[in-house]
């Protein structure tokens, strides 16, 4: 019976230990969503003003813009933020395994009727261990000219993506995952430097 209550407390502490960097991890998928909205907008807005051409080149750089901010919010280098797909439009952006995989849970999620969470992966590298915070991205009437039935650039579409796959999605599918991958280290100050404010 001691023994029960003393791995009961260890329990307790290990999940008290994890409670603040998975909240962390929360904030961060937030205000990273956000940005990945605003950056959507601005797209939408270049498309109009710009055309297709302006627009699908500040697209490519959503990975880069959000990985440059969300290092920034964070305030370490240690984070990456990523976007794939299983319906792919450039295949730079198929999913890997781990993520292929939390996309097929995401799947199943709204077959089943059910919002889809949020999920963490661990990835080993080498001797270094990274978090993968995924986030499902899921389409809204903002991304049915590009990504709907009635593609207003379908040429141009064909002539930058000729294997795109991103087609006949409706609002409510699943488009993507936003993934957020951050160190351990750079969690843990985050975690801690939110503990400390106010």
């Amino acid at each position: 019976m001691k023994l029960f209550f003393v791995l009961m407390i260890l329990f307790l502490a290990a999940v008290q230990g994890w409670a603040q960097p998975l909240k962390s991890l929360g904030l961060i998928g937030n205000r990273v969503q956000e940005r990945f909205e605003t950056l959507v907008q601005e797209d939408l807005s270049l498309l109009e003003k710009e055309g297709f051409y302006e627009a699908a080149k500040f697209f490519r750089n959503f990975p880069r813009e959000l990985t440059y901010w969300t290092q920034d919010y964070v305030g370490d280098y240690r984070v990456k933020v990523e976007l794939f797909a299983l319906q792919y439009r450039d295949i730079g952006n198929l999913a890997p395994p781990e993520v292929a995989e939390s996309l097929e849970n995401f799947l199943e999620s709204l077959r089943l009727g059910e919002e889809p969470l949020p999920q963490i992966i661990i990835r080993e590298r080498g001797e270094k261990i990274f978090y993968l915070y995924v986030l499902p991205l899921k389409v809204k009437k903002s991304c049915l000219p590009c990504h709907g039935s009635r593609i207003r650039f379908q040429e141009e579409l064909r002539e930058l993506y000729p294997e795109d796959q991103a087609r006949e999605l409706k609002v409510g599918d699943l488009r993507g995952a936003l993934v957020i991958e951050i160190a351990p280290e750079a969690l843990n100050r985050f975690a801690s430097k939110l503990s400390k404010s106010p």
